[in-house]
């Protein structure tokens, strides 16, 4: 580049140098002015000018460089450079321009200030310039003289000064702002000291930038401090270090008057009592106070000094914040105790919920297993007793004192089995193995069949029987019709039964298109208010003057089976005014018109002429064997037996069965093992396997079913389900008892019968009725031999009666009974 006189570079100027007002409290570092230009000349010059001056006390330090790439490598070193005297022209025309652009782009660097000064300004108009570059001022080297060279700098000086001050109080308020949010992070009050120490002395120096990934919630462990300081509280008037730093950090619990000079001791105990901070050339004391005077701390910081007012107040500020968390942390650290507290509670309830829970599955899970146990080692032997007494009554002109017995054999058996069923259908509904067995019936016919019950019953014992229903005759509902009469049944049943004057009634009321609400009431003796709280349990009876009898299962499976249903039974009663049971359930309509009943067949006196069948009978109990293998043989069937699962197998490889009936528990080898090797060893063959097993809860029924016995039959079971088996799974077809006389004739109608001349006793009658209603089908057989016995008619009624029996037909009985007069002996 061209050259310019060194004497007109700088020219003489009697304008002093700008004094700066301000008075150093610190010795400061020199200001940082970096000369770029490729005439050392130039660099002598301006240092010779600039060397005595000051700004604001503090000298300049000057760096050289002599190309734009030189100085960029010296921008990059020193990042505290306050001022760039850059020459335009020197490796390149514009090489000035282009460190000028990288400064502001590529280094970032918006606070050092940039004077262009060229000896060629042709070669980059000032306007230009201005414009197109971030520059701070721009001249022409002949027109600047040294007055002018120092008004110039000193302005760019303070510029930079007031940038980096903005920057560098940004950089402080930043520190404090992250500090102050990581301190309402602390949840421990035992290391809140240590935390707030470690992140203070994390803050000096204040205005210093911090690296790109310190943040104030960043975990800073004590040894990379390099501060030293403590927190000190007072305890009985004595100053002990709750936490440390640096040489402090070993120092915890110690007397502070022991480890601190005499007058910093002092300073501390000012600091205390005036509740203000002191900031020391040496050292820093700030006072952190608390919502309790005793809880207050101080906290000493080494070499962290507050050089201007503004960083006094952001550290004032800062120790507000950390009061304020300090109370936080307190309330926290209170509520984390309520909280364990609580908790442990929680742990302790919740063990012993799990405890009891453990302890009541057990307690169901021995219950299950009971009842499980019992009722196989009644029904087995139950099962030859009534299987003996059916097969026995089948016996065509048996004696009537051999009848006598067997009738009473089989009373017996069948009140035991009855108490048995009851168990096991409580049972049963507890382990939520019911189910709804939906179908489609005539809901009008269902109440008009417990109507024709009850009415009857209700006039024997001199009480007025009332019906109020609003159903449909044509209204055809979907739902378990077996269910629904059962509990109305056993409803009414406790209403006659309890009921001695007044009045027993259904209501049925049809109250929305698919929800209907059932009512039984009575003026019996009503139920006291402690006996309602009761009245549902199981096994429950109520005290009443009248000696009853029964398990006290009935209202208790009645409320589960309505629960099933999705209703509940619910009860209005008074003492001495009667009472009220009703339920709603939901009876959506049927998809269909319901079936008529088919009428009932003859009494099957065995297969067809011409069936062939065979049947193998395994059973380890002898008498179960005979019994069920005499009925099979009476039927004309062929009939081996085997003792176990194993000899089972043996008879079948010699002979293919048409149907083996199959117990369980058995020894060598149980039913389901058996069953599960016929399915193997002959699954090309349809060999019909029955389960007869005295098991009969919900899940060991699916079991049987799932392990491959294509039925489930539980003991003791009636002959007619032995029939219907033979019947549904062989398709085999049954010869029928002959027709003896005309008015036995199915489809004839029954009320040209003429029984009026008969005259039953009461308590026989009402025990025929009964039966019939709950159609106890062995206990009406019973009662057939004191029909017969009665004087005038009593032999043609019980025959009628009969006839009526081996057809299933209790709705015919039940319309028999109600033409026939009865009453007591005179």
């Amino acid at each position: 580049m061209a050259k310019s006189p060194i004497n007109s570079l700088f020219a003489e100027s009697d304008t002093a140098a700008e004094a700066d007002a301000s008075v150093p409290k610190a010795v400061l570092p020199p200001w940082k002015v970096l000369i770029v230009d490729d005439d050392k000349e130039v660099h002598e010059l301006t240092k010779l000018i600039l060397h005595p001056f000051r700004f604001e006390g503090r000298k300049i330090d000057f760096l050289s460089a002599f190309s734009g790439r030189e100085s960029l490598a010296l921008l990059q070193q020193h990042e505290d450079i306050a001022l760039v005297l850059l020459d335009v022209v020197m490796e390149t025309d514009h090489a000035g321009l282009d460190v000028a652009r990288q400064i502001r782009e590529t280094l970032d660097n918006q606070l050092i200030r940039i004077i262009l000064r060229t000896g060629q300004p042709g070669q980059a108009p000032e306007e230009q310039v201005v414009i197109d570059y971030d520059i701070n001022d721009y001249k022409d080297k002949s027109d600047l003289t040294a007055s002018k060279l120092k008004t110039m700098t000193i302005a760019a000086l303070r510029g930079y000064r007031d940038l980096h001050r903005l920057a560098s109080n940004r950089q402080s308020l930043m520190k404090v702002a992250d500090a102050s949010t990581a301190l309402f992070h602390l949840h421990s009050l035992h290391s809140f000291a240590l935390d707030i120490l470690l992140k203070l002395s994390s803050l000096w120096p204040l205005g210093a930038k911090p690296l790109a990934t310190e943040r104030a919630t960043t975990v800073i462990p004590a040894s990379a401090i390099q501060t030293s300081g403590w927190v000190a509280n007072e305890c009985n008037g004595q100053f002990r270090i709750v936490a440390g730093v640096g040489q402090y950090a070993p120092l915890q619990t110690q007397a502070l008057d022991e480890i601190i000079p005499e007058q910093t001791m002092l300073n501390v105990q000012q600091v205390n009592q005036s509740r203000q901070p002191l900031f020391l050339p040496e050292y820093s004391l700030l006072f952190i106070s608390a919502s309790s005077r005793k809880h207050s701390f101080i906290i000493y910081l080494e070499n962290c000094p507050v050089v201007d007012e503004w960083e006094r107040q952001l550290i004032q500020l800062l120790c507000t914040n950390i009061s304020t968390a300090y109370d936080n942390v307190g309330l926290l650290s209170s509520l984390e105790k309520l909280n364990q507290s609580l908790e442990s509670k929680v742990q302790q309830r919740t063990a012993e919920l799990e405890k009891a829970k453990v302890a009541a599955e057990a307690a169901t899970h021995a219950k299950s297993l009971f009842l499980a146990n019992i009722s196989h080692e009644i029904r087995t032997p139950l099962n030859a007793i009534l299987g003996f007494a059916q097969l026995s009554l089948r016996t065509p002109n048996i004696p009537k004192a051999q009848s006598d017995m067997l009738h009473a054999i089989e009373k017996a058996g069948n009140h035991l089995l009855e108490v048995i069923n009851e168990v096991l259908e409580l049972s049963k509904i507890e382990a939520g193995g019911m189910e709804i067995d939906a179908s489609d019936f005539y809901l009008s016919q269902l109440v008009d069949d417990i109507v024709s019950m009850f009415s009857l019953r209700c006039e024997q014992k001199g009480l007025l029987w009332q019906l109020d229903s609003n159903i449909q005759a044509s209204k055809v509902v979907r739902g378990d019709a077996a269910k629904l009469r059962q509990v109305l049944i056993n409803l009414l049943g406790n209403a006659v039964k309890f009921t001695e004057h007044g009045s027993v009634q259904l209501r049925v009321t049809q109250k929305t298109e698919h929800r209907f609400l059932f009512e039984v009431s009575d003026t019996g003796p009503g139920i006291s208010p402690q006996e309602q709280a009761a009245i549902f349990d199981a096994f429950y009876q109520a005290n009443t003057d009248r000696h009853t009898t029964g398990t006290g299962l009935g209202l208790s499976i009645s409320r589960r089976q309505i629960e099933l249903m999705g209703g509940r039974l619910e009860l209005q009663s008074q003492l001495g005014q009667g009472s009220r049971f009703f339920f709603q359930i939901v009876l959506p309509d049927a998809s269909q018109e319901a079936l008529p009943r088919s009428p009932p067949d003859r009494r099957i006196m065995g297969l067809k002429a011409g069936t062939r069948l065979s049947a193998l009978v395994v059973d380890d109990v002898k008498e179960n064997r005979i019994m069920l293998s005499s009925l099979l043989h009476d039927l004309g069937i062929e009939v081996r037996s085997a003792e176990n699962g194993l000899e089972a197998l043996s008879c079948l490889r010699q002979h293919r069965d048409d149907i083996v009936f199959m117990d369980i528990r058995m020894p060598v080898m149980n039913g389901d093992e058996a069953v599960a090797q016929i399915r193997r060893e002959f699954q090309h063959e349809p060999i019909i396997c029955v389960a007869i097993s005295a098991y009969s809860m919900a899940h060991e029924v699916e079991y049987y079913l799932s392990a491959g016995f294509d039925r489930y039959i539980p003991k003791p079971f009636q002959f007619e389900t032995i029939y219907q088996t033979l019947q549904e799974l062989c398709g085999v077809e049954f010869e029928y008892e002959a027709i003896d006389s005309p008015d036995e004739v199915p489809g004839k109608d029954k009320t040209e019968l003429d029984f009026s001349h008969v005259v039953l006793p009461e308590t026989l009658y009402t025990a025929l009725m009964e039966a019939a209603e709950l159609n106890r089908m062995t206990h009406i057989r019973q009662l057939l031999d004191e029909v017969e016995a009665v004087k005038a008619g009593g032999v043609e009624l019980s025959a009628h009666l009969y006839g009526l029996l081996v057809n299933y037909d209790t709705q015919g009985i039940v319309e028999t009974l109600q033409r026939v007069a009865h009453g007591d002996a005179h």
